[in-house]
Formats: structure tokens, C-alpha cells, sequence
């Protein structure tokens, strides 16, 4: 399985365990809950809970990007900046940057908090970018509140 490795990386960097689900597919666990992988396309995998199979009203999604190309640390600070940049672009977005210094044993991480808040939804993100294995990933926890409760 080509992927395998990533999930399980994604999955030991959210401090969760990888598990499989009855129909074998992959999923991963965290604070207690399965997020069950959902939809992927190229590098972009996207888990949610059981019970939030349409991702149309999703409201607790995992979504994992491994960079392949991203090799060194400064790579990794100008991907975050592009990330930073577009969530910029979005109207009624309160967004937090926050870089992590490099300590002895581990390059740069960076944090990205994001609220969207629109007329039909509140959906406050939280992305992780890092290395692991030499090569950057992030790891995104997404929560949305729906219509009049937001």
C-alpha cells in the first residue's frame, strides 16, 4: 500500500493510532474518535468521523499533505508563508501565524489558526506543518458549525 507509510506517520504525529475499519479501510484515531479516510487526491488526504460520510456537512475533519518536494527547513517556512498568505486572501478570517524554533533535535514547525466565518458557516482550522523523515507534512484539524448555531 503506497500511502500506508503516510497515514501511519500522520497518524503517530497526532498522537493517535492507525487502525483498520470493517470495509479495511484505512482510518485514524484520535482524542478517542476514528476519522475514516474520506476522499484523497494526489497528496491531499482527508478523514472524518463516522456519521459525516458527506463532505458537503462535514464537521470535524483531519486532512493530511505530505510535501514530497519539501527537503530543507526553509522550504518548509516558504510553503507555510504561501499557506499563510492565501488564508490572508479570505474575507472575515482572523488568522494566528506562529513558528516554532528550531531546537538541537528538530527543524522549524509552524502553527496556522484560522476562523472562517461566513453566512452559512463558522469553521476554525488549525494546521501543523513539519518535518518528518526529511520531508514536510502538515497535519489540519478542522471544526465547522452550521447555520443558525453558528
Amino acid at each position: 500500500m503506497k500511502f500506508f507509510k503516510i497515514y501511519v506517520i500522520a497518524a503517530i504525529l497526532l498522537t493517535s493510532i492507525p487502525i483498520f475499519s470493517d470495509d479495511n479501510k484505512l482510518s485514524i484515531k484520535m482524542n478517542d474518535v476514528e476519522y475514516l479516510s474520506r476522499w484523497s487526491k494526489d497528496t491531499l488526504f482527508e478523514f472524518t468521523p463516522k456519521g459525516q460520510e458527506d463532505l458537503k456537512t462535514w464537521t470535524d475533519m483531519i486532512s493530511i499533505t505530505p510535501f514530497n518536494t519539501v527537503k530543507k527547513p526553509e522550504e518548509l517556512t516558504e510553503v507555510s508563508k504561501k499557506l499563510f498568505n492565501a488564508y490572508q486572501q479570505l474575507k472575515n478570517a482572523p488568522i494566528k501565524f506562529y513558528s516554532l524554533p528550531k531546537d538541537s533535535a528538530e527543524p522549524n514547525e509552524h502553527i496556522i489558526i484560522v476562523l472562517l466565518i461566513t453566512p452559512e458557516y463558522i469553521e476554525c482550522v488549525f494546521a501543523r506543518l513539519m518535518f518528518h523523515e526529511k520531508q514536510g507534512l502538515a497535519i489540519i484539524y478542522s471544526h465547522k458549525v452550521y447555520g443558525g448555531k453558528a
